[in-house]
């Protein structure tokens, strides 16, 4: 009787809580049954099928991989310990994805509890139940939802662990580590975590004694850390040590870094942010096979004519960018500008998924929370609070982490999210705030604060127009997934029909139109390949392979007659 009336009262206490994460799992739960028929849901292609085919090779013993870890490792064996009784199941990573967003919104309350008030918590938690990223990501086999899970987890635990023994920062680092191995780029968030425990150990107080303490809480929360990175390290070490080498004949010197510490993909991302044909969002450039060589090792091996391992694949890009970036420095520079305004685009980039998966799923149709929305109210938020949270300082490091992430790479819709939890609890204070202000009838503040909102969703929305953004970018990749889909599936009519369609939307993307040329290859069709791949070359003029792939179809062809 006792036990049932502690959980009365903890659903009474409780109640708004529950409610909201029980809607937003009812929510998620209607938009996976929309989707269940669909050929999104049963086909993961891309970084998908990689996680999905990876956590299957763990589970059946495989623990080291051919290579290094092209792909940030940890939601591969996170997810294979979950389908280990559930093999074929596609509904188990799923089920994950909801209860780790669900998390992620129940830990939004807990901080905006903590470090606000409960109501901009509550505020804040309603908000993330339904904001359509999030929700979005939760019908697919990648680990966005996690990282924003482990992210979120981070920050909440930072804030509890004030005074604790040396071993709460070792947790604390093995946290870390995880969320690291889960999104390697994060790791440039470490070093303002660092900086934040010496502000918040030395805010009041000057005594050598505060130092040595601090110096010894990062020291184990470091410790933490590099016993998690140091298992990928390890695993990526003898992975390459079993690969055969490069030849001698090679642009690299024998005294460059071959250590991959965590994953190797940095190299090939900083490529597809930083070349003559970036424009600041996740686009693949130069390799029209990224669905069957996501490393672009074939492309480089093709152009140096030699093997690589990854440590010289990952060179191998970040080479290629920097050569671009030091014969167009002016160019770079505003480069770099434009990923700054792309970020604060009130559209969402698409990475993999297009948000056109609306048509799959009716129930995205519903007018929910999105970026527009949130981003005036965080960003007046975040003014309002510089000297009333102290948690300012760790709130701001992780925002400048995420933006400076975008501006070394690129932007895409996931990489904001991670974002989001935050700049929920900034907007959600700046909402109460407004009723405050006009409570106490401060309403030359009240008005200011106004006119001041109104400005900023008036140059968000500016820039939104002003800024050279393909908005059509959604509805191609829409259909050239289902075009890759229905590719792998041998249903070519299909395929063609959904690479011709995204052509209507970006008739100058030259990987589409490859797409479609290798596509007519596949059928015997060889006019139309040979059509399309001289679309492509005048698309991209630079590109040797597609020249390359132009006289193998002609030589084909000519056989052919014969």
């Amino acid at each position: 009787m006792n036990i049932e009336k502690k959980i009365q009262n903890f659903v009474i206490k409780n109640f708004v809580i529950l409610s909201i994460l029980f809607l937003g799992l009812i929510f998620r739960i209607i938009y996976i049954l929309h989707l269940y028929g669909s050929v999104f849901y049963s086909e993961p292609i891309l970084d998908a099928k990689i996680y999905y085919i990876w956590a299957h090779q763990f589970i059946k013993g495989k623990i080291i991989y051919p290579y290094a870890f092209f792909l940030s490792p940890f939601y591969a064996y996170f997810l294979g310990l979950f389908i280990l009784f559930f093999p074929n199941s596609l509904v188990i990573p799923r089920i994950l994805n909801i209860i780790l967003d669900l998390s992620v919104c129940l830990l939004i309350f807990l901080i905006g509890k903590k470090v606000f008030s409960r109501k901009v918590g509550l505020l804040a938690s309603f908000i993330y139940a339904f904001y359509k990223p999030a929700i979005f990501y939760t019908a697919f086999i990648l680990p966005t939802t996690l990282i924003t899970f482990l992210i979120t987890l981070f920050v909440y635990l930072i804030i509890i662990i004030e005074k604790k023994s040396l071993s709460h920062y070792f947790l604390l680092g093995i946290i870390s580590g995880l969320m690291v191995l889960s999104f390697s780029k994060i790791l440039i968030f470490i070093p303002f975590v660092i900086i934040y425990f010496f502000i918040e150990r030395v805010r009041n107080k000057k005594s050598g004694i505060i130092v040595k303490k601090s110096l010894l809480l990062v020291t184990f929360f470091l410790l933490g850390l590099c016993v998690i990175i140091s298992l990928a390290t390890i695993h990526n070490f003898i992975a390459e040590e079993s690969m055969e080498q490069s030849s001698k004949e090679s642009i690299f010197t024998e005294s460059q870094n071959n250590l991959i510490l965590i994953n190797s993909s940095t190299g090939y991302d900083f490529y597809i942010g930083n070349n003559e044909r970036a424009d600041g969002t996740f686009k693949i450039v130069d390799n029209p096979f990224y669905t069957g060589d996501p490393r672009g090792k074939q492309i480089a091996e093709n152009i140096l004519e030699q093997k690589l391992n990854s440590a010289k694949l990952r060179s191998f890009w970040q080479l290629k960018s920097s050569l671009w970036i030091t014969e167009h420095p002016i160019k770079f520079v505003f480069l770099l500008l434009k990923k700054v305004l792309v970020f604060f685009h009130f559209r969402e980039v698409p990475y993999i998924y297009s948000y056109e998966i609306k048509h799959d799923a009716p129930i995205l149709w519903i007018p929910l929370f999105g970026f527009v929305v949130i981003a005036p109210f965080a960003i007046l938020g975040i003014l309002l609070n510089k000297k009333d949270v102290k948690e300012n300082w760790l709130f701001s490091f992780l925002i400048i982490s995420i933006l400076l992430i975008a501006v070394i790479f690129y932007v895409c819709d996931w990489l904001r999210l991670f974002a989001i939890p935050i700049l929920l609890l900034y907007a959600s204070y700046t909402f109460f705030d407004f009723f405050r202000v006009y409570k106490e009838k401060g309403y030359q503040k009240f008005f200011g604060r106004l006119i001041f909102l109104l400005l900023i969703f008036v140059v968000i929305i500016f820039h939104t127009f002003w800024f050279p953004y393909n908005l059509n970018r959604d509805k191609s990749t829409y259909h050239y997934t289902l075009g890759l889909i229905y590719e792998k599936e041998h249903n070519f009519r299909l395929a063609e029909s959904h690479y011709k369609m995204a052509l209507t939307f970006e008739n100058d993307n030259d990987i589409l139109v490859y797409s479609l040329s290798n596509l007519y290859n596949k059928e015997g069709k060889s006019e139309l390949a040979i059509k399309y791949i001289k679309f492509a070359i005048q698309l991209n003029p630079k590109s040797l392979l597609y020249k390359q792939e132009f006289l193998d179809l002609l030589i084909k062809a000519k056989e052919a007659k014969k």
